[in-house]
């Protein structure tokens, strides 16, 4: 659009071919002056304006794209955090008491409810093991989201089989 401020000149030549001539050159001259400057310059500022427009829409879009790679990089970061902890401490805490009411049971010196309280508890430990481990997957997968297929994250050891 600024180059149809300006005048223009236009040089060509070719190859031309008459019946009366035969074969010969040609050449061809043209000269364009622009008459109303004044629409070629609302052109150009339009132009201008939606070249600004889309480069701050695209750097609107970088930001939130990395904004919510960085928010979903936390929470697996979290969660991850969740899956180690149940698995490290609370499993190890809860597989306790089963063990230390199995050998007075067998010895007839606790009732069963005791065992039975002790594999609720430790079964439940478990459900929540497996629910943070589907947690920990899922936020895998939403981080996966906004970094694209070609950038997978590297899942922890624990997530991977």
């Amino acid at each position: 659009m600024r180059a149809m401020r300006w005048p223009m000149a236009l040089v060509r030549a070719g190859p031309a071919y008459t019946m009366s001539e035969g074969a010969g050159l040609m050449l061809a001259l043209g000269f364009s002056v622009p008459l109303e400057r004044a629409g070629k310059d609302v052109g150009v500022c339009e132009a201008d304006a939606m070249l600004t427009m889309a480069r701050a829409h695209l750097l609107a879009m970088t930001r939130m794209a990395e904004g919510e790679a960085r928010s979903q990089h936390r929470l697996l970061l979290a969660q991850l955090g969740r899956v180690r902890g149940l698995k490290d401490e609370v499993l190890p805490r809860a597989r306790q008491p089963l063990e230390l009411s199995l050998s007075p049971y067998s010895a007839g010196t606790t009732p069963i409810t005791s065992v039975v309280d002790a594999t609720s508890l430790l079964s439940s430990v478990e459900a929540e093991r497996v629910a943070a481990d589907v947690e920990l997957g899922l936020a895998a997968l939403r981080l996966e989201r906004p970094r694209g297929p070609s950038l997978r994250p590297s899942l922890p050891s624990v997530v991977q089989p």
